[in-house]
Parts: C-alpha cells; structure tokens; sequence
C-alpha cells in the first residue's frame, strides 16, 4: 500500500485544531466536575496537569511556525533544563563540578550545527566531546578519586539530555510536522502502555524497579501505537501504511525503555521527580524522558529506509 497523500502542513493545522479541541473539552469537563463537586486534591492535581499541556501545546504551536529554527531553540531550552535537572541530582555524588558549567555551552552549539552544520558534525560533536575532550579537561581538576564514575556520568548525562532528544530536532529535515507526530505518538504510548496495563495487568516485567509495568501494559501498548502509527504516519512520511504499523510496534518498547532507563537513575538517588518545572508533571526529563530513546531510534530507522 502507498503512503497518502495529505500534504504535511496540513496535517500540522489538524494536529494543533485537533489538539485544542481535545483540551478544550477536557478542561470544560473537570471544571464542571470541580463546579458539582468540590476542589479535591486529585481533581486539583488533574487541572493542573491540564493547564501545563494548555502550555507546553502553546510552545509548540509556536516552534511549528518557525519550522526548524522553533523547534531548535524550544528543544536546546529543553536539554538546557534536563541538563540542569540531571546534574541537580549527580552532584550529591561528584567532585567535578566545575566541569558542568563548560557543558552548558556545548548545548547551543550542538543545535547550531544541527540547523548549520553537515550531518557528520552534528553526529559527532556530543560523542566527541563527551569521549575525548570533557575527560581531558577532567584531569586537571586535581583529583583523581572516582575518575571513572564520575567521567562515566557526565558523559551518560551528555547523551540523554543533548545527544538523545536533538535526534527530535533531526527530525525536521524531513519536516516539521514528523516532530510532532513524534512527540504525539511518544505520549500516546505512555497512556496507552498505562490503560492496558490497569485493565488487564497481570504479568509485571521488572518489578523491583517499577512494579505497575506490565506485560499487557507493553503489548497493548505497542499495538495501539502500530495503529496509530499506520493511520498518521503515512501522512508526513513516504512510508506505507504497513512500515508504519512496524514504525509504531518498534517505537512502543523504546519509549517503554526510556521511562525505565530514566526512573532508574532517580531510583538510585532517592528522587521523585527531576524537578518541578513543569507543574503536574515534574522535571523536563519527567516529562521527555521517553523522547530521549524514541527521537534517536525513528531518526536512524528513517535514515536506513528513505
């Protein structure tokens, strides 16, 4: 079967009518609810949650209307905070702090060459630069004490927060509009995997580490994504309605696998949450912690593809 034929500027003006309407009614429905029965806590953290995607939407919208330079500077603020987040937590175990400041400058120039540079420069420059150049510098921090642990985290920091999510950012030269599908299909998982999972949850996957994953959960989950995917994709990409099915199975467990990755590390260091930036939700990388192994994976299944 062929791809379709909708063109993919149109499906962004869908995607964003489609999306306020969604909110619209959501936001109608829970003040009623709040009107009828009171302010209660879960109806309050609901509203909340609401409000932050009325916000995170707007961004959004706007970055669409600036087409890859939006999304360039909307996602170097999101590596920004995520890195800030991220090491937020590692400093209660490194000695080599001086060092996170020189990494705040590696996150523009990354997205610069995104937008300006060739595809070998901006593929190289964060595994570079984590690798080779922050080690060196490292040694001249006049200590040596857990060098390896403490080079090891910044350079997994560097990969999750830069590296991982400018993937999305990759992304636009296709065109803008697979961003946001991207990120659509992304989220769509999340509450997919979670649905599936307290409906007919039975047979948990890892429960020493989050014990409401289930194998259901992650079926269900990457089936709704492979339709999902079938019906969308094709409209933002050369792709049939069968590689997009696959596209979706395949994104589903990565998405799965960033969540994990992610709330393994806050696990370690007795976190809930990254942060709260983002009200309802937590950190930045509460919130894109999937992104950061969905970005990468579609990037590299289209690049192998198309």
């Amino acid at each position: 079967m062929t791809h379709s034929n909708v063109p993919a500027d149109v499906f962004g003006r869908y995607f964003f009518i489609s999306l306020g309407l969604f909110l619209s009614v959501v936001t109608i429905v829970f003040l009623l609810i709040k009107k009828k029965k009171g302010n209660s806590q879960l109806i309050k953290e609901i509203l909340i949650r609401i409000y932050s995607w009325w916000a995170i939407s707007f961004i959004f919208f706007v970055a669409y209307n600036f087409d890859r330079v939006g999304f360039a500077v909307v996602f170097t603020l999101i590596s920004l905070f995520g890195v800030h987040e991220v090491f937020r937590i590692l400093r209660q175990r490194m000695k080599f702090r001086k060092i996170i400041y020189l990494i705040y400058f590696l996150i523009p120039l990354q997205y610069y060459l995104i937008l300006n540079g060739s595809a070998h420069a901006y593929l190289a420059f964060v595994p570079i630069g984590s690798f080779i150049i922050l080690p060196s510098f490292s040694i001249f921090l006049r200590s040596s004490e857990n060098f390896l642990s403490q080079v090891s985290s910044i350079q997994w920091c560097l990969m999750m927060t830069i590296y991982c999510l400018s993937h999305t950012v990759m992304l636009s030269k296709y065109n803008s509009s697979v961003i946001l599908l991207l990120f659509f299909l992304t989220q769509l998982n999340d509450v997919a995997q979670f649905t599936w999972g307290k409906t007919f949850g039975r047979r948990k996957i890892i429960p020493h580490m989050s014990p409401n994953k289930t194998w259901e959960g992650l079926i269900g989950g990457a089936l709704t994504l492979g339709v999902v995917s079938a019906f969308l994709m094709p409209m933002v990409l050369p792709l049939s309605y069968l590689e997009s099915f696959f596209v979706g199975l395949f994104l589903s467990p990565l998405g799965f696998f960033g969540d994990v990755v992610l709330s393994a590390v806050k696990r370690d260091f007795g976190v809930k949450d990254y942060g709260s930036s983002i009200p309802g939700h937590g950190g930045f990388m509460d919130r894109f912690d999937s992104l950061t192994f969905t970005a990468p994976a579609l990037y590299y299944f289209l690049f192998l593809i198309l």
